[in-house]
């Protein structure tokens, strides 16, 4: 009896050992394959490539920007440059989803050329570095235009956004109906945007304009909190949003050379005229690097009854790109006494309609 139970012991053990063995060795292949699928995504790659002619350059250099739309101080999320090699060039890039791509040639001329794109692209650059054609790959940059010129996009009505919409739900397995859901943000209510977003295929979801926009939809929306932040008015004396709770403030971003913005101003004195002493306040940050070009624009366009802030440094730009995500001016977010976003973007009567229907009920 002793006997068989030390063999069968032995057998037991011997089967333990090998499930033991099996078990480790599965999970040691799944965890490589997980590896493999991880470095395979975070070392994916697409290529640029094509010819250039008539220009007298050896190198031509590329800059992912962080920034998508804003043409001003632009920050590079990956630079590089190659050889024109019997005119012939070649990148392999980082795939990073849908990107704004800047190219330049070290030649005699400063110019500049930048378009979307997302995928494997061959491009011919032709005498200037503006004359750029795209020979083969997804032109991007051709769609979008095209149909904005169809839609006309100088005509912000009903029928222009949902013309807008429908754009986005046609292309929604093309990176294209980022840019599209993009100008929609910026012109209609967040839940069409935010609608229209959803729509797109998850592959498509990539990139910083893709992060930009999904940052938008779950931190600045109506009824979330707006972050504190701290900038320096003109006299150089830091102000803090949170210093504003108890007043209805609208936090207006603008800048000296944004014609635009500018436009927008006078109805904003006449607003601040009209509901100030009801407890309205209008912050307006300037992203002007060059405080002479920011003080004479509020003394031409008469805003010293702004609360005019900029810091006139990085921690301005920081603002912008990390907290609000901005990457074209004017924007502008109305928020509550208690910090709380109550709309976003209004232009002119919006505005004017909004606080008369917010000063009824107070």
């Amino acid at each position: 009896m002793f006997q068989k139970s030390i063999t069968l012991y032995r057998y037991l053990g011997g089967f333990a050992t090998e499930i033991y063995y099996f078990y480790m060795k599965n999970v040691i292949k799944c965890f490589i394959l997980l590896m493999l699928a991880f470095n395979t995504h975070l070392f994916a790659q697409f290529t640029i490539y094509g010819k250039v002619s008539g220009i007298n350059a050896d190198t031509i250099k590329i800059r992912l920007l962080k920034n998508d739309y804003l043409a001003v101080d632009t920050i590079a999320d990956y630079s590089a440059e190659c050889k024109i090699v019997n005119g012939k060039y070649s990148f392999k890039i980082p795939k990073k989803g849908l990107g704004w791509y800047e190219f330049s040639i070290n030649g005699p001329r400063k110019e500049i050329k930048s378009l979307h794109l997302f995928e494997d692209v061959k491009l011919s650059f032709t005498n200037s570095i503006l004359d750029c054609k795209i020979d083969s790959g997804m032109d991007i940059n051709a769609i979008y235009k095209a149909e904005m010129r169809k839609i006309n996009a100088s005509n912000r009505t009903k029928e222009y956004g949902g013309k807008l919409d429908s754009l986005v739900h046609f292309y929604k397995n093309s990176p294209v109906s980022l840019l599209f859901v993009s100008n929609l943000l910026r012109y209609w209510p967040y839940e069409t945007a935010k609608s229209a977003f959803d729509v797109i295929a998850s592959e498509i979801k990539r990139g910083s304009l893709a992060d930009e926009l999904n940052y938008e939809f779950n931190n600045l929306i109506i009824g979330k909190t707006i972050p504190n932040f701290k900038q320096r008015d003109i006299n150089g004396k830091e102000i803090n949003l949170y210093d504003y709770r108890g007043k209805i403030v609208l936090v207006d971003f603008w800048a000296s050379w944004c014609y635009a913005c500018r436009e927008e101003t006078p109805f904003l004195l006449n607003t601040l005229k009209k509901y100030k002493n009801r407890g309205f306040e209008v912050l307006a940050i300037s992203w002007d690097k060059i405080r002479e070009k920011w003080m004479k624009a509020i003394i031409e366009d008469q805003m010293s009854n702004f609360v005019n802030l900029s810091s006139l440094d990085k921690s301005t730009d920081d603002l912008l790109r990390n907290v609000f995500k901005i990457s074209s001016i004017p924007r502008n977010f109305l928020i509550d006494t208690d910090g709380t976003i109550l709309a976003r973007d209004l232009r002119s009567k919006e505005l004017i309609s909004k606080l008369k229907e917010i000063y009824r009920h107070k």
